[in-house]
């Protein structure tokens, strides 16, 4: 089928999603993606059934089979490098869809986020984009983290590092710049570290809608670099306390949950939370902090939740079963 021979409405909306997510998704997700209205996206979808019927002829059995190796090929997770967080993800960070990683300060996100940078790089020969939101791009512990993974120098090359101010700054950047990148060079990933920063404070009283309006707008951005390019987009996001009606915090002083409510968390296609523990194995000289990454929520994995620490090369799995011998850390 000719693009050039649909009509304009129809070749727009597959340009910008695709044929089978034209077909598949919700029309108020192609919405959003595509910059059309429900309407026009209902009426999309049903010329290109009308052409299609037309023009296409049955396909074998054989071409599917190369086309879905072909995709499997490209769409294959982004591994982290550590087996016991591969595992739970089942190979690694999905290059479809959006994934975030949630945690409190000093729970590992920005480890995790780095070591993906440096592992996807290494392992694809493939350009990672990391933008900075909050604090400057920690390159001294990325170096460490390099040397001591005995990676070659050339590897942070291919980690392209981009800061933005405000929410303006990371619109642009997801919608132009990013585009840009991916128009010069092959990328495999993105990592926003994070996505919380600006819209948790830049916003008045009363701009809610405004808010959730611009965050449906970056969900739209991130998802169609993802689906256009095959990128594995990591967002890390902050927690909030639940309040209870009563005032006091959820579960008598200690429930969180992930920032930036509905409109963020509808965005998603994988959620990720990173937790600190008060504990380490009695066996670690020094006593290293244990972590925790759980899977939250996913449509291709079980809950599921592994220890991690982090050391000079960066996060590594720990095995921690109710006989294993911990201490209590007293910071």
């Amino acid at each position: 089928m000719n693009l050039d021979d649909l009509p304009e409405l129809c070749s727009k909306a597959v340009k910008e999603v695709g044929i089978p997510d034209l077909l598949s998704l919700r029309s108020s997700t192609l919405g959003q993606d595509c910059r059309l209205s429900s309407a026009e996206v209902r009426q999309a979808r049903q010329l290109l059934l009308t052409e299609a019927h037309r023009v296409l002829v049955p396909i074998s059995a054989h071409s599917l089979q190369l086309e879905s190796e072909r995709a499997d090929s490209s769409l294959a997770p982004l591994s982290l490098c550590c087996p016991a967080l591969d595992a739970l993800l089942s190979g690694g960070v999905p290059r479809r869809g959006l994934t975030e990683l949630a945690g409190e300060s000093g729970s590992g996100k920005t480890q995790l986020c780095l070591q993906l940078a440096l592992e996807a790089a290494r392992v694809t020969g493939q350009a990672a984009v990391y933008i900075c939101t909050e604090d400057a791009f920690p390159v001294r512990r990325l170096e460490q983290m390099r040397r001591a993974r005995r990676l070659p120098a050339d590897v942070t090359d291919r980690i392209l590092i981009e800061h933005v101010p405000d929410v303006e700054g990371l619109q642009a950047c997801c919608e132009r710049r990013v585009p840009q990148l991916a128009g010069r060079r092959p990328l495999c990933a993105l990592i926003v570290d994070s996505v919380a920063a600006q819209f948790r404070c830049q916003y008045e009283q009363g701009e809610g809608g405004r808010r959730a309006l611009d965050l449906q707008r970056l969900g739209a951005a991130l998802r169609r670099l993802s689906r256009q390019h095959h990128l594995a987009v990591l967002c890390v996001n902050q927690v909030t306390a639940v309040v209870a009606p009563d005032g006091a915090e959820a579960g008598g002083g200690g429930g969180i949950t992930p920032a930036l409510g509905l409109a963020w968390s509808s965005q998603l296609t994988t959620r990720l939370t990173a937790a600190r523990t008060g504990y380490s194995r009695a066996d670690s000289v020094p006593p290293s902090r244990l972590m925790q990454l759980s899977v939250a929520s996913a449509p291709h994995l079980a809950p599921d939740t592994v220890h991690f620490r982090v050391g000079p090369a960066g996060v590594e799995g720990v095995t921690v079963t109710e006989a294993t011998p911990l201490v209590r850390l007293t910071d």
